[in-house]
């Protein structure tokens, strides 16, 4: 019996296939991709590569806000703060102003609003991670800055040395939430038909020092309009970190649909890949065996034809 060459070439070709297809299915199971190179599915992968950008462009944002966030939540108990230091202060002008009081008196009331106006000054010039936090866009200049008077009828003066440039996260929705505050306008009000919180206290201070209940009553006064625009500006802060929130939530489900997408474009099937493995293997072990015996029986003829 003569084996004819062409037929040997033919198993052996359909051998080699055999191998390309299980080693296209062995790296499929192990890499859990359907699609490992440009040449798999070209259509697919110009698609996840769209994914892959707009998972990275989620990724970033979160990063970015959750930093952000924690800037917004420091700048949120900073007014906090000067919220309670200011109520503080009503109550000791309040009580300064009651008719009771005594040189000695007006005179702590005088140390103790000094100290308020110090606290607050502090607050005003927080920083966090190496940069203050309402300087605007100067984050390295201490903002504020107390200029004492050396003449007692002349109240202290404040000074800001940052500027009122606001700054905003760009959310993946397109929206802007403000991320900084001016701290100009929040502790010198320099809007229009608002309080200034350090300059109020100032002239409160001197008022006291000059015996003048009259004008720390009416400063007094002010000082609850400061409390109220202090509350309003804190709302907003707490405005931009629920924004935030809500956007994280709503990037999260995108990447997470995202993420089902590129499974579904890119992803294996390893129940059916492992079982188009196994009969692969069992078909490639019948035809390599089939050749061996057809090479063997081949020699086995020549050898008695000789």
């Amino acid at each position: 019996m003569q084996i004819s060459a062409s037929y040997l070439a033919g198993l052996t070709g359909s051998l080699n296939q055999l191998t390309t297809k299980e080693q296209s299915l062995t790296n499929e199971l192990s890499s859990g991709l359907a699609v490992n190179a440009l040449s798999d599915d070209p259509v697919a992968v110009g698609e996840n590569v769209t994914l892959s950008a707009q998972l990275q462009q989620d990724v970033s944002y979160q990063r970015a806000s959750t930093s952000v966030s924690s800037v917004l939540q420091v700048q949120d108990s900073a007014v906090a703060s000067v919220i309670s230091q200011l109520t503080q202060a009503i109550t000791v002008a309040t009580q300064g102003t009651n008719g009771t009081q005594n040189a000695s008196d007006t005179e702590a009331t005088t140390t103790e609003l000094t100290g308020i106006r110090a606290e607050i000054l502090s607050v005003a010039n927080t920083t966090f991670q190496g940069s203050y936090l309402f300087a605007g866009s100067k984050g390295q200049v201490e903002p504020f800055t107390l200029s004492a008077s050396s003449v007692t009828t002349q109240p202290a003066s404040v000074t800001y040395q940052g500027d009122s440039h606001v700054s905003y996260l760009q959310a993946p929705g397109g929206s802007e939430i403000p991320i900084t505050t001016d701290g100009s306008k929040l502790f010198l009000n320099s809007a229009a038909g608002a309080t200034n919180i350090l300059g109020t206290l100032n002239q409160l201070i001197s008022a006291f020092q000059n015996g003048n209940t009259t004008a720390a009553t009416s400063l007094t006064t002010t000082l609850n309009g400061s409390v109220s625009f202090l509350s309003t500006q804190r709302a907003n802060i707490d405005d931009s970190l629920s924004s935030i929130k809500t956007e994280q939530n709503s990037v999260t489900s995108q990447s997470t649909q995202l993420i089902v997408q590129q499974t579904a474009l890119m992803g294996a099937d390893t129940a059916q890949v492992a079982t188009s493995l196994s009969t692969t293997e069992n078909q490639q072990t019948g035809l390599e065996d089939a050749i061996a015996a057809l090479e063997k029986q081949g020699s086995l003829f020549n050898l008695l034809a000789t």
